[in-house]
């Protein structure tokens, strides 16, 4: 049983290192502690912390448990100030929980300009939300009621994975997303809209499976992508 008590007793440890711990339990656990608005004041209190270590897994936690929070619009407007820390690791964090957290906002119309504003910027904000934008087009394609909006948010994420490739030499430290996103959904692209040739399509699988690396996620999405390719 999760002990919550234990979790708010850490939470106003002066050591990181017990707050990190409060915080990891919050990430796994929070929909199942009993008191939620608790849980959701010692999540918020800890966005403001001055150690960087604390804030990176700080908005860890908040995209892990943003569903489950009593007020999103105050947990998306603290990952938006994560983003503008100014530490590239808290950055990186932030930039892949808003990705999550965007299906459950409310206003997604508003939380898309809150994203697109960002992107301007010319440090790694800015470069950290492309591969988040392009996952969020992805999620707008699932939606989209109609077949021409429903192309038109796959066009954009790959755009969106085409730009961050363009910059992968600033992924070295976590790795290149994209490699796998970008390959994959040109993949599926390219089957459903019929817009390349058999060696196109042949390369872009290629280079999916390449990047699969042991993920069994990625593996069982190439092999739906093989899969629509023989019907």
């Amino acid at each position: 049983m999760i002990d919550q008590e234990e979790i708010h007793h850490q939470r106003l440890s002066d050591d990181p290192k017990e707050r990190i711990k409060a915080l990891e339990q919050l990430e796994g656990n929070f929909s199942l502690l009993l008191d939620k608005q608790q849980a959701w004041e010692d999540l918020h209190k800890l966005t403001n912390d001055e150690d960087k270590n604390v804030s990176y897994w700080t908005a860890s936690a908040l995209g892990s448990a943003f569903s489950h929070v009593p007020d999103k619009q105050q947990a998306w407007d603290e990952l938006i100030e994560l983003l503008t820390d100014g530490d590239i690791d808290v950055e990186y964090s932030a930039a892949s929980a808003l990705s999550s957290a965007f299906p459950h906002v409310s206003d997604k119309q508003q939380a898309w300009n809150d994203l697109i504003k960002l992107t301007i910027d010319e440090d790694y904000a800015g470069f950290f939300l492309t591969h988040s934008l392009g996952k969020v087009s992805i999620f707008k394609a699932s939606q989209a009621e109609k077949e021409e909006d429903y192309k038109k948010e796959l066009e954009k994420a790959i755009e969106f994975f085409e730009k961050e490739q363009e910059s992968h030499s600033l992924w070295s430290e976590w790795g290149n997303p994209s490699q796998f996103c970008l390959p994959f959904y040109r993949s599926f692209y390219t089957i459903i809209f019929k817009k390349q040739g058999a060696g196109e399509l042949d390369k872009y699988l290629t280079e999916a499976k390449y990047a699969i690396e042991g993920s069994k996620s990625k593996k069982l999405l190439f092999e739906a992508v093989k899969t629509l390719q023989m019907h």
